[in-house]
């Protein structure tokens, strides 16, 4: 791939980079589509909820250093599209998902919109940091045993930030 190719296809860099953004967030948007929330109990919602973006980062890598691409790019106006289209409306379904846990009386008061950042935060940095985690523990934090010991330790740790109670480890 060359520049004029770039140019050709996308107008800009930036453009291409909101194009990848684009595609990988319709991964997300497809995996949550999936899940039939309405069937299941909050306990189940709660572990798919956070289960299944546990696995889409895992499964996009890249996925943080692309938004932190986005964030720097100069035309503003592409990311702040993303961010009312996408991210902002996700953060917003994640939050709203919370709360009505804790108006169901099936979740203890919280922060929604605090929990949420704090289940993203500790996911993506987990992956996009993980060289130096690696050297700061002393072994591989992208070993398959690892990396689902943390998915697990997550899913507990929004369990207990909601005071709810999970019947059965996955």
């Amino acid at each position: 791939v060359n520049t004029a190719m770039i140019h050709y296809y996308f107008d800009t860099k930036e453009k291409l980079l909101v194009s990848v953004i684009d595609r990988i967030m319709s991964d997300l948007a497809a995996i949550l589509s999936e899940i039939d929330f309405d069937a299941l109990t909050w306990e189940q919602r709660l572990e798919e909820f956070v289960g299944s973006y546990f696995d889409y980062v895992r499964g996009h890598p890249n996925f943080s250093k692309l938004t932190r691409m986005a964030a720097g790019i100069k035309n503003r106006e592409l990311l702040e599209e993303q961010i009312a289209d996408f991210f902002g409306p996700l953060l917003q379904a994640g939050v709203a998902f919370i709360q009505a846990g804790i108006d169901a009386g099936c979740f203890r008061p919280v922060d929604p919109e605090q929990l949420v950042l704090s289940l993203y935060c500790a996911t993506v940095s987990w992956f996009s940091d993980a060289p130096f985690l690696s050297l700061l523990v002393g072994h591989d934090v992208t070993h398959e045993d690892v990396v689902l010991s943390r998915r697990d330790h997550l899913i507990e740790l929004a369990f207990r930030a909601v005071g709810a109670e999970r019947k059965e480890i996955q």
